[in-house]
């Protein structure tokens, strides 16, 4: 369908008004938007729980600048760190900064690396700035190299495959849309997956009126530094990004263990609203950097799903409040904050140093054909009837 209103810029091969519902049309979930909280997600259909409902690939990850000799870049293994040798015996020789745990890992991901991020990494200084925040360049370095145009992108993973534009002219939006309008640097050969990324949420009116965005700026002007001309974004587009990822990264955690290794951009599972008493566990599938979400109790189509944005669930209403307030900029008014008396969820695991959510599953029992209902641990894998 091909629509253009008086004076706008962009004739859509495909309806702007219907980008998410095209987006998530494989997906048990679909988008919706409210004034008060913006965009999230509710369930199209009736979901069990323990249900595995939704996986989410990551758009981007980063190995922590903590763990790079020892976590691989592609798959995040990270059997080396008991090792007397640390590093691995593949690494990028060019860049000498991403290492991998086999050959065809290295191979995996050369497609990503071998472009932008390689040449801006031979320029990597580790000590510019603290190790958070050097992963979080690193961070930035991927996202930057996987949204920019490549030599013989197939047509149909290129933004001007679904979108005619005018780029000296805004991108106007119909108001039935939740899309954010690309601007004009994303537009023409830029891959779809950079429209997909810019969809997040980014904060940056927040953080301008707090004062932190000063202090990314150094961190934007050194990453542009390291880009070679031709991927490089203006800085205002580059800060935008910056503030995406600040915003909508998760923790990675490695392969033998669920410490952090790591930092990655889910972008679909990104739509997810918080709330500190969620009906959604995450768990990582660790044969891949895949985030599964699996249901903690049954919910009916139309049910909003929400996971939690903080660790530790067990801590009071204050420190939550102060915590999503000074890292998501909002006030939680969900069921547990409004009430009077503070209650901890019945589905944390309880298990000594755990924090853990206990996730329903079915069991068959060894000599019947009976079905058992159990709960499992997320975290530490315990078991409970």
């Amino acid at each position: 369908v091909s629509t253009q209103s008086t004076g706008c810029c962009m004739a859509a091969k495909q309806g702007v008004e219907d980008f998410f519902e095209r987006w998530f049309k494989s997906e048990k979930v679909e988008v919706r938007k409210d004034p008060n909280k913006g965009r999230y997600l509710v369930a199209k259909t009736n979901i069990s729980g323990g249900q595995n409902f939704f996986n989410c690939p990551p758009f981007a990850c980063a190995v922590h600048e903590k763990a790079k000799d020892y976590v691989c870049q592609h798959c995040f293994n990270d059997k080396k760190r008991e090792s007397e040798n640390t590093h691995w015996e593949h690494w990028c020789s060019i860049c000498k900064q991403i290492w991998y745990c086999s050959v065809e890992c290295k191979r995996a991901d050369a497609k990503v690396h071998l472009s932008a991020e390689c040449a801006a990494m031979q320029k990597l200084n580790s000590d510019e700035f603290d190790p958070d925040i050097m992963t979080e360049v690193r961070l930035l370095l991927r996202v930057m190299g996987k949204i920019a145009p490549r030599e013989n992108m197939p047509e149909d993973e290129k933004l001007s495959h679904f979108y005619e534009f005018k780029t000296d002219q805004p991108f106007e939006i119909p108001p039935s849309s939740f899309m954010i309008p690309p601007p004009k640097s994303l537009r023409g050969n830029f891959s779809i997956k950079a429209l997909e990324f810019w969809q997040l949420i980014s904060n940056s009116q927040a953080l301008v009126k707090n004062g932190t965005i000063d202090g990314l700026t150094g961190v934007v002007e050194y990453t542009i530094s390291l880009l070679p001309e031709e991927a490089r974004l203006s800085q205002e587009d580059t800060m935008e990004y910056y503030c995406k990822i600040r915003c909508n990264m998760f923790g990675v955690g490695g392969t033998e263990n669920e410490d952090l290794v790591g930092y990655g951009v889910y972008v679909k599972a990104s739509f997810f609203n918080h709330s500190c008493e969620p009906n959604v566990s995450l768990s990582r599938d660790f044969q891949s950097l895949v985030h599964q979400f699996y249901m903690l109790k049954d919910v009916p189509a139309g049910t909003e799903l929400n996971i939690s944005y903080i660790d530790d669930l067990t801590k009071n209403t204050e420190y939550r409040r102060n915590h999503l307030k000074d890292n998501y900029f909002f006030h939680c008014v969900c069921k547990r904050c409004e009430l009077p008396e503070d209650k901890i969820p019945e589905f944390i695991c309880g298990q000594e140093g755990c924090k853990g959510f206990l996730v329903p599953k079915e069991k068959k029992a060894k000599k019947k054909a009976k079905v058992a209902k159990i709960r499992v641990c997320n975290v530490c894998f315990r078991q409970e009837t």
